[in-house]
Protein backbone atom coordinates (compact mmCIF):
# COMPACT_ATOMS: atom_id res chain seq x y z
CA UNK A 1 0.00 0.00 0.00
CA UNK A 2 1.30 3.40 -0.94
CA UNK A 3 1.44 5.46 2.29
CA UNK A 4 0.30 8.51 0.31
CA UNK A 5 -2.98 6.77 -0.55
CA UNK A 6 -4.07 5.40 2.81
CA UNK A 7 -7.58 6.08 4.02
CA UNK A 8 -7.61 6.83 7.75
CA UNK A 9 -10.19 8.39 10.03
CA UNK A 10 -8.02 11.48 10.53
CA UNK A 11 -8.37 13.46 7.32
CA UNK A 12 -11.95 14.78 7.16
CA UNK A 13 -12.08 18.43 6.06
CA UNK A 14 -14.74 21.08 6.66
CA UNK A 15 -17.03 21.16 3.65
CA UNK A 16 -16.63 17.44 2.88
CA UNK A 17 -19.78 15.44 2.22
CA UNK A 18 -20.36 12.33 4.31
CA UNK A 19 -21.39 9.11 2.57
CA UNK A 20 -22.58 5.96 4.33
CA UNK A 21 -22.45 2.87 2.13
CA UNK A 22 -24.77 0.42 3.94
CA UNK A 23 -28.03 0.55 5.85
CA UNK A 24 -28.14 0.45 9.66
CA UNK A 25 -29.93 -2.09 11.81
CA UNK A 26 -28.02 -5.37 11.74
CA UNK A 27 -27.66 -5.41 15.54
CA UNK A 28 -31.34 -5.18 16.39
CA UNK A 29 -32.36 -7.54 13.58
CA UNK A 30 -29.92 -10.28 14.56
CA UNK A 31 -30.99 -9.79 18.21
CA UNK A 32 -34.52 -10.62 17.07
CA UNK A 33 -33.28 -13.87 15.55
CA UNK A 34 -31.28 -14.73 18.69
CA UNK A 35 -34.45 -14.25 20.74
CA UNK A 36 -36.29 -16.55 18.32
CA UNK A 37 -38.75 -13.77 17.48
CA UNK A 38 -37.54 -13.59 13.87
CA UNK A 39 -36.22 -16.15 11.42
CA UNK A 40 -33.25 -15.73 9.10
CA UNK A 41 -35.69 -15.33 6.21
CA UNK A 42 -37.10 -12.25 7.98
CA UNK A 43 -33.74 -10.48 7.91
CA UNK A 44 -32.49 -11.53 4.48
CA UNK A 45 -31.75 -7.92 3.45
CA UNK A 46 -29.45 -7.53 6.47
CA UNK A 47 -27.78 -10.89 5.82
CA UNK A 48 -27.16 -9.93 2.19
CA UNK A 49 -25.66 -6.62 3.32
CA UNK A 50 -23.41 -8.30 5.88
CA UNK A 51 -22.18 -10.68 3.18
CA UNK A 52 -21.26 -7.76 0.87
CA UNK A 53 -17.58 -6.96 1.17
CA UNK A 54 -16.62 -3.34 1.82
CA UNK A 55 -14.29 -3.18 -1.18
CA UNK A 56 -15.51 0.26 -2.19
CA UNK A 57 -12.27 1.07 -3.99
CA UNK A 58 -13.21 -1.38 -6.74
CA UNK A 59 -16.07 0.98 -7.61
CA UNK A 60 -13.88 4.07 -7.85
CA UNK A 61 -11.58 5.60 -10.41
CA UNK A 62 -8.21 6.85 -9.09
CA UNK A 63 -9.63 10.39 -9.04
CA UNK A 64 -12.54 9.28 -6.87
CA UNK A 65 -10.22 7.36 -4.56
CA UNK A 66 -8.19 10.54 -4.08
CA UNK A 67 -11.37 12.47 -3.23
CA UNK A 68 -11.84 10.37 -0.06
CA UNK A 69 -10.26 12.41 2.73
CA UNK A 70 -11.19 10.09 5.63
CA UNK A 71 -12.92 6.76 6.11
CA UNK A 72 -13.97 4.34 8.81
CA UNK A 73 -16.08 1.22 8.93
CA UNK A 74 -19.21 1.05 11.05
CA UNK A 75 -19.08 -2.01 13.29
CA UNK A 76 -19.66 -2.81 16.95
CA UNK A 77 -19.47 0.78 18.27
CA UNK A 78 -22.41 1.64 16.00
CA UNK A 79 -22.76 4.66 13.78
CA UNK A 80 -22.48 6.97 16.78
CA UNK A 81 -19.22 5.52 18.08
CA UNK A 82 -17.40 5.39 14.77
CA UNK A 83 -18.62 8.86 13.78
CA UNK A 84 -17.29 10.25 17.08
CA UNK A 85 -13.94 8.56 16.49
CA UNK A 86 -13.65 10.01 12.97
CA UNK A 87 -14.62 13.49 14.20
CA UNK A 88 -12.10 13.39 17.06
CA UNK A 89 -9.28 12.08 14.86
CA UNK A 90 -9.99 14.75 12.24
CA UNK A 91 -10.66 17.55 14.77
CA UNK A 92 -13.98 18.40 13.11
CA UNK A 93 -17.71 18.14 13.78
CA UNK A 94 -19.93 15.88 11.70
CA UNK A 95 -23.38 17.32 10.93
CA UNK A 96 -25.71 14.39 10.21
CA UNK A 97 -29.08 14.71 8.47
CA UNK A 98 -30.76 11.94 10.41
CA UNK A 99 -33.54 11.46 7.86
CA UNK A 100 -30.88 10.52 5.28
CA UNK A 101 -29.43 7.65 7.34
CA UNK A 102 -30.19 4.45 5.42
CA UNK A 103 -31.82 1.72 7.50
CA UNK A 104 -33.19 -1.72 6.83
CA UNK A 105 -36.96 -2.02 6.40
CA UNK A 106 -37.37 -3.99 9.64
CA UNK A 107 -34.91 -1.97 11.75
CA UNK A 108 -37.49 0.28 13.42
CA UNK A 109 -39.87 -2.64 13.96
CA UNK A 110 -37.10 -4.57 15.74
CA UNK A 111 -36.16 -1.57 17.87
CA UNK A 112 -39.82 -1.02 18.78
CA UNK A 113 -40.02 -4.66 19.88
CA UNK A 114 -37.06 -4.10 22.21
CA UNK A 115 -34.62 -6.33 20.35
CA UNK A 116 -31.58 -4.64 21.87
CA UNK A 117 -28.07 -5.74 22.76
CA UNK A 118 -25.75 -4.72 25.56
CA UNK A 119 -23.89 -2.63 22.98
CA UNK A 120 -26.91 -0.37 22.45
CA UNK A 121 -26.46 0.78 26.04
CA UNK A 122 -22.66 0.89 26.12
CA UNK A 123 -22.47 2.72 22.77
CA UNK A 124 -24.88 5.34 24.08
CA UNK A 125 -22.87 5.71 27.30
CA UNK A 126 -19.61 6.06 25.37
CA UNK A 127 -20.87 8.66 22.91
CA UNK A 128 -23.35 10.75 24.93
CA UNK A 129 -20.79 13.34 26.08
CA UNK A 130 -19.66 13.86 22.47
CA UNK A 131 -22.89 14.02 20.46
CA UNK A 132 -25.94 16.24 20.20
CA UNK A 133 -29.05 14.07 19.92
CA UNK A 134 -31.53 16.68 21.13
CA UNK A 135 -33.46 16.56 17.84
CA UNK A 136 -33.69 12.75 17.62
CA UNK A 137 -36.80 10.69 18.26
CA UNK A 138 -36.47 7.55 20.38
CA UNK A 139 -36.09 5.12 17.45
CA UNK A 140 -33.39 7.12 15.68
CA UNK A 141 -31.61 7.47 19.01
CA UNK A 142 -31.50 3.68 19.30
CA UNK A 143 -30.60 3.23 15.62
CA UNK A 144 -27.45 5.38 15.79
CA UNK A 145 -26.16 3.21 18.66
CA UNK A 146 -27.06 -0.08 16.96
CA UNK A 147 -23.94 -2.30 16.81
CA UNK A 148 -23.30 -3.36 13.23
CA UNK A 149 -21.88 -6.61 11.96
CA UNK A 150 -20.07 -5.97 8.68
CA UNK A 151 -21.59 -2.52 8.52
CA UNK A 152 -20.82 -0.01 5.83
CA UNK A 153 -18.14 2.59 5.36
CA UNK A 154 -18.44 6.20 6.46
CA UNK A 155 -16.56 8.28 3.89
CA UNK A 156 -15.61 11.95 4.10
CA UNK A 157 -15.48 13.05 0.48
CA UNK A 158 -14.57 16.22 -1.41
CA UNK A 159 -17.92 17.90 -2.15
CA UNK A 160 -17.30 18.22 -5.89
CA UNK A 161 -16.87 14.43 -6.14
CA UNK A 162 -19.66 13.20 -3.85
CA UNK A 163 -22.44 12.76 -6.41
CA UNK A 164 -20.19 10.95 -8.89
CA UNK A 165 -18.90 8.78 -6.06
CA UNK A 166 -22.41 8.01 -4.89
CA UNK A 167 -23.40 6.84 -8.36
CA UNK A 168 -20.34 4.62 -8.54
CA UNK A 169 -20.86 3.18 -5.06
CA UNK A 170 -24.53 2.37 -5.67
CA UNK A 171 -23.53 -0.22 -8.27
CA UNK A 172 -22.38 -2.36 -5.30
CA UNK A 173 -23.98 -0.64 -2.29
CA UNK A 174 -27.61 0.12 -3.18
CA UNK A 175 -28.30 1.83 0.17
CA UNK A 176 -25.38 4.28 -0.13
CA UNK A 177 -26.42 7.84 0.71
CA UNK A 178 -25.03 11.28 1.39
CA UNK A 179 -25.91 11.70 5.07
CA UNK A 180 -24.29 14.97 6.09
CA UNK A 181 -21.38 17.35 5.95
CA UNK A 182 -18.18 18.04 7.82
CA UNK A 183 -18.01 21.31 9.74
CA UNK A 184 -15.24 23.05 11.68
CA UNK A 185 -14.93 21.70 15.22
CA UNK A 186 -17.70 22.80 17.56
CA UNK A 187 -18.60 21.88 21.13
CA UNK A 188 -19.83 18.41 20.09
CA UNK A 189 -18.11 15.96 17.76
CA UNK A 190 -21.33 14.87 16.05
CA UNK A 191 -24.57 16.81 15.65
CA UNK A 192 -27.74 15.01 14.53
CA UNK A 193 -30.35 17.21 12.86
Amino acid sequence: VNPQHLWTNAGARPGDHLILTKALGTGTMTAGVKRQQLHEADIIEALDSMATLNNAMDSMTPDLQAAVHAATDITGFGFSGHAVQLAHASEVTLHIETANLPRFDKAFYCLEQGFLTKAHRTNAEYTTPHIDVSSLDALHNLLIHDPQTSGGLLLSVAPDASQTMLQALRLRFQAAAVIGIVQPRQDKAVHFA
